[in-house]
C-alpha cells in the first residue's frame, strides 16, 4: 500500500484525519524540529528485531526506551535495531518513514506492534507511508483500524531510560 492508497483507505472507514506536509524528516529528532501543532502527539518508531521476530514500536517523541528493560518484560532475549533490509522487505519502508501504517505491508503479518498507552485516548502522528507528511489522528482509531487489518496490536507501558 501507498499513501495514497492509505489515505484512500483512512477516508472510505470514516477515520478523522489531518494531514501536515514538511520537509523530508529522517530522525525523531528532526521531525521535533517540526514544531508541528500538536506536540503532545509526537511519536517515533522503532522497528526492532529479536532472535526470531520483528517489533515496531510507536512511542512518545521525547521518551529514552530501555531496551533490556522491555525485551525481558515482553518475553524477549534481547533487542537490537532492525537492518534497513529488513525494513524494506517487510514494510516496504526506507528509514525516515517508519510508521505503524508500514505494517499493512507486511503481509505474512510477522511484526508484532506496540503502541505507547500514554497515547491511549489521545492523538498521534504518524507518517503516511513516507517522511513529507504526517497524518494526525486518534490513537484509537489508528490500533483499531490495523487491529482490523490484522496487525498484532498491542497498547504498552514504555520502559524508559533514566535521564
Amino acid at each position: 500500500m501507498d499513501s495514497q492508497e492509505l489515505r484512500k483507505e483512512l477516508r472510505k472507514r470514516n477515520i478523522e484525519f489531518e494531514e501536515v506536509f514538511h520537509k523530508a524528516v529522517y530522525t525523531a529528532e528532526e521531525g521535533h524540529m517540526l514544531s508541528l501543532p500538536h506536540g503532545e502527539a509526537e511519536a517515533k518508531n522503532l522497528f526492532l528485531k529479536s532472535k526470531k521476530s520483528f517489533v515496531l514500536m510507536t512511542l512518545k517523541g521525547d521518551k529514552r526506551v530501555d531496551l533490556k528493560a522491555m525485551a525481558k518484560e515482553l518475553g524477549y532475549s534481547s533487542f537490537s535495531f532492525a537492518k534497513e533490509d529488513d525494513l524494506c522487505s517487510l514494510l516496504s519502508l526506507t528509514p525516515g518513514s517508519v510508521t505503524p501504517m508500514g505494517l499493512l505491508n507486511d503481509k505474512e503479518r510477522r511484526v508484532v506492534f506496540y503502541l505507547d498507552s500514554e497515547f491511549k485516548d489521545s492523538l498521534v502522528y504518524v507518517h503516511p507511508m513516507e517522511n513529507t507528511s504526517s497524518l494526525l489522528l486518534s490513537s484509537n482509531d489508528l490500533y483499531l483500524f490495523l487491529s482490523s487489518q490484522g496487525i498484532k496490536c498491542n497498547w504498552i507501558d514504555i520502559k524508559t531510560k533514566e535521564a
